[in-house]
């Protein structure tokens, strides 16, 4: 489908505003004195299901190395944020637990005030812009 001069310039400026949503989300992550990825790890081992709070399973998840992984966790740990234990099924799984003090940071977390302004969308605009950004990611998937 070729596009005329109107839908390029629209494209574009959309992709540019996307990119400033994405640029506001991240840089408000370094609240607290934390930074994205550990954001990131902290929602990870606070939604996943037990049987997944491993090492292992969050590497996978977020589709990062197993050393990188384990650089973010040992980051929380420092910070008393997490508690990695051996599981006790099998002892060469490291398990990971939030602690009160990674709970306290999630109740105060940046990604919330993100959410909050979409959820100030009309149900109509929110659900064209969930149906408008699921077929974006299926055309990239496709390409």
């Amino acid at each position: 489908m070729q596009m005329d001069e109107r839908q390029k310039r629209r494209a574009k400026a959309l992709v540019r505003a996307i990119e400033d949503l994405y640029q506001f989300a991240r840089s408000s992550q370094n609240k607290h004195g934390l930074r994205a990825p550990q954001w990131a790890a902290l929602r990870y081992f606070s939604e996943a299901p037990q049987a997944n709070r491993t090492v292992g399973d969050y590497a996978r998840n977020v589709g990062i190395s197993f050393a990188t992984a384990s650089q973010t966790i040992s980051a929380l740990d420092r910070r008393g944020m997490i508690s990695r234990k051996p599981s006790p099924k099998d002892r060469r799984f490291i398990t990971v637990q939030v602690l009160p003090a990674g709970e306290e940071l999630l109740r105060d977390d940046p990604l919330d005030l993100v959410a909050e302004a979409f959820q100030r969308l009309e149900a109509e605009e929110f659900d064209a812009l969930s149906l408008a950004m699921s077929k974006v990611l299926r055309h990239l998937e496709d390409s």
